[in-house]
């Protein structure tokens, strides 16, 4: 297999990857998840370690952690794992490295013909040429870059028309932020008219929410028992949390599918409802709204003038998100089935032009039948 290609959505806490081969596209899969943690970890010889291995070892010695690479490399800056500097392309590009690897390894170990990286919209070029370096030293060139909502866009507009000249706006509520972006369909693709967003609004605080919330019950049933768990310095206390954060992130994933979920703190068995923590996450739901409704203005445009919203981002699958963008729309967003995997699906859907009635439109192959 030598004719292939690769995208990977290099995101702030999960990165994502497709592979194309035969204009066929799947999503990659590392460590038997689609979504391998961008964390990196650097070990007593200065190696830079992903995926189990990183997320195991971060959990033993946190100050060799880097857990937001993504934000190191847009800010310019170098991180101090374990008192050595380490820069921000170096931690990119071993996460990048390591999704390369699988890929080939997919694809028999054939360079790719392709490598597509997304990017926030909101990046300037000295930020785009600083991921690019990241691939460089991943081996990975060359390399086309595309914004994240573009990518996100060229997605959902694989089955549907979206006539030119029309607007579209995609909302994007990931593990580490919250962005928008209003998007005009050209002639050969998507402009971005205008982005907003909020850096501290994402899955990472509703899971902080959801374990205030298991506190509280926790507080209430068992007081010693909670404390012993949350401030005991023993090696079981701290494996105990280990697997509680682990296990509110999996909660929290499945209380948009179920009503109610149960999680064990410590020998604790804990309850929580859909709308106990909807309630605890409305406040930041409601503010997204608001920036959305903004960020749709200064493009100046009205919500009814928009031909299409669409979600990404795996906490846009919490139910209120839905509603509350519906009572602002009149109609439903467009929901993927897997909307974490959206940005790396659309980054490799390549549009064609196609003469229809006399004139040129764009059609994209649907890659994922």
């Amino acid at each position: 297999m030598s004719d292939w290609s690769l995208a990977i959505d290099f995101g702030t806490y999960y990165t994502c990857a497709t592979i194309m081969v035969d204009d066929r596209a799947e999503v990659l899969e590392v460590d038997g998840s689609r979504y391998l943690p961008s964390l990196v970890y650097r070990d007593e010889n200065g190696d830079l370690l992903t995926g189990r291995l990183a997320t195991s070892a971060a959990a033993v010695s946190p100050a060799n952690v880097a857990r937001t690479p993504k934000r190191a490399l847009a800010q310019g800056a170098p991180l101090l794992l374990g008192g050595t500097p380490v820069e921000a392309e170096d931690l990119v590009a071993a996460v990048l490295s390591t999704m390369a690897a699988e890929a080939s390894r997919r694809a028999g170990d054939a360079p790719p013909e392709q490598v597509v990286l997304t990017h926030p919209a909101a990046w300037d070029d000295q930020q785009i040429a600083t991921l690019g370096e990241a691939a460089k030293r991943a081996k990975l060139a060359p390399v086309r870059f595309v914004p994240e909502p573009v990518a996100a866009a060229a997605f959902y507009t694989q089955t549907e028309d979206i006539p030119a000249g029309t607007h579209v706006a995609v909302y994007d509520l990931g593990g580490g932020s919250f962005d928008v972006a209003v998007l005009r369909r050209t002639a050969t693709g998507f402009d971005v008219v205008a982005q907003g967003g909020d850096d501290h609004i994402g899955g990472e605080d509703f899971d902080e929410a959801l374990y205030e919330l298991i506190a509280d019950h926790a507080m209430t049933h068992d007081p010693s028992t909670w404390e012993e768990l949350a401030l005991g310095t023993t090696e079981r206390a701290a494996r105990d949390r280990a697997i509680l954060h682990r296990d509110i992130t999996e909660a929290k994933e499945l209380l948009s599918e179920t009503t109610t979920r149960k999680v064990i703190a410590g020998n604790l068995p804990i309850s929580v409802t859909r709308a106990e923590f909807e309630t605890a996450i409305s406040d930041d739901l409601r503010a997204t709204i608001t920036t959305f409704q903004d960020v749709v203005t200064s493009a100046g445009l009205a919500v009814d003038e928009l031909a299409a919203v669409y979600l990404t981002g795996g906490s846009s699958r919490i139910p209120l998100v839905s509603d509350l963008l519906s009572q602002l729309l009149n109609r439903t967003p467009d929901l993927a089935g897997d909307p974490k995997a959206v940005v790396a699906r659309g980054a490799l859907a390549q549009p064609r032009m196609e003469s229809l009635g006399g004139r040129l439109v764009q059609v994209f192959t649907n890659l994922f039948g």
